[in-house]
């Protein structure tokens, strides 16, 4: 995403906000001042600084990776280095984590926008760019709650979603209203909601750094893969390849392919996965899992030494990592849900148009079965090494776990042994304790 400063009495008054801590437990003296133009507006949803970040515990605790113990215990971040264990408490003596303040953050910049634009006329010449700005902060806000969904609460399920706590969500930019935990099956309702919103409001042709209707459709396509909700997510992840179906050619690749996504957040300096990648090593299974004629294996790793591999830094010059949306995720949510519904001539032929691209030239050999589940368990694998370092292998684990798959994640470090079963409580994280003691929201269990 695209940075901006813009100096307004608005973005003074959310940097000193923000600065303070938590954002529910905020309380100023006197409420908000909203943007007063469209282009406050716009340049508030620029700012990359609050709306690119991913939280690296939906990584961190997840199992494409795994630190040695010398480096494990000189980690000064106490909650990464507990949350890698799954610990029951991660927190010791922090009250606060960014995990939580961020995508609190990105809510309330969206609403701040949400806000102003209730005061600014919608007028036949700005109508397009009034409902795109819109569209954008109703996404961004969208996203934001999805994030906090993933680790702050249980996986989406049907039977249980009416029961289960979702996450609180502030309806305006006034920090001084009351919110509480709502079910998970409102959160996900707000999100779906929201997005589907957002998708027609939004222009077709933007910026790759600014959400679009694909970038929406998209977006939906991988929440209701999570719910579950897999015919919704056919329907979405096909209506986002409508629009951007481009694929990279590991083959041919350059930096520049690596701008024109779907929605870029990938050259950005506050990517908080980022940070994970100069000391992690990447799961030993994971690796062998590539074959020697994959391109993946030399574009996404190197071998740091004799059977210790680390992600490959961008363009070897620096760390980032993609955590934005691309063709390539939504072919492998189309071929899922075609073989969750038994198509697998269809399933077969996204897996393998993606595919294609990514083997040395005349060296990949096509899937082929009539196997529904030999088809599903070949998607599952391939999604796994297509889209490590994004942010959805967390949600991926939950999910399978809801379907039975019974994920079980277990660390080494020198001579203990730490484990994570299926349906432990420790698969979703406990809010930060200032909040619960500030607002008292109920916590999660652990």
């Amino acid at each position: 995403m695209k940075i901006y400063t813009i100096y307004t009495p608005l973005t003074a008054l959310i940097l000193s906000l923000l600065s303070c801590g938590e954002y529910l437990d905020t309380k100023p003296h006197s409420n908000l001042v909203v943007p007063e133009s469209l282009d406050d507006m716009e340049q508030l949803l620029d700012n990359g600084t609050v709306f690119t970040p991913y939280p690296e515990l939906l990584e961190l605790q997840a199992d494409d990776f795994y630190f040695e113990q010398p480096y494990w215990e000189s980690m000064f971040e106490l909650v990464s280095k507990n949350a890698y264990i799954w610990a029951k408490d991660i927190y010791g003596t922090t009250e606060s984590h960014s995990a939580w303040s961020q995508p609190y953050s990105r809510i309330f910049y969206a609403n701040a926008v949400l806000d102003g634009l209730q005061g600014i006329a919608r007028t036949q010449a700005t109508a397009a760019r009034h409902d795109h700005i819109k569209g954008c902060a109703l996404f961004l806000k969208a996203e934001a709650v999805y994030i906090l969904a993933q680790l702050f609460a249980k996986v989406y399920d049907e039977r249980t979603a009416h029961s289960d706590l979702g996450i609180p969500i502030p309806i305006s930019a006034d920090v001084n209203e009351q919110v509480s935990r709502p079910t998970l099956e409102y959160t996900f309702e707000f999100i779906t909601n929201s997005l589907t919103e957002a998708e027609k409001l939004l222009s077709a042709t933007v910026d790759y750094s600014r959400p679009s209707k694909a970038a929406a459709n998209a977006l939906l396509a991988r929440v209701y893969l999570y719910m579950g909700r897999y015919e919704n997510a056919l329907d979405h992840s096909s209506a986002s390849l409508q629009s951007f179906d481009d694929v990279i050619d590991l083959n041919t690749a350059t930096v520049r392919d690596y701008k024109n996504t779907m929605l870029n957040r990938f050259l950005s300096p506050s990517n908080d996965i980022k940070n994970l990648r100069a000391s992690t090593l990447i799961d030993t299974v994971l690796i062998r899992s590539y074959s020697l004629s994959d391109k993946r294996l030399s574009s996404f790793y190197l071998e740091q030494s004799p059977k210790k591999w680390v992600k490959k830094r961008f363009n070897n010059l620096v760390d980032l990592c993609f955590t934005g949306l691309d063709a390539d995720e939504q072919y492998l949510i189309r071929s899922e849900c075609y073989a969750r519904d038994g198509q697998l001539d269809k399933a077969l032929e996204d897996l393998n148009n993606l595919l294609k691209n990514r083997f040395t030239v005349g060296a990949y050999v096509p899937y082929s079965s009539s196997d529904r589940d030999e088809v599903l368990r070949w998607i599952l694998e391939e999604r796994r090494k297509e889209l490590i370092f994004r942010g959805v292998r967390w949600s991926d684990l939950k999910r399978l776990n809801r379907e039975g798959f019974d994920m079980k994640l277990t660390r080494m470090l020198g001579n203990d042994v730490y484990t994570l079963a299926p349906h432990d409580p420790k698969w979703v994280l406990p809010i930060p304790l200032n909040e619960v003691s500030v607002t008292k929201i109920i916590q999660n269990e652990r």
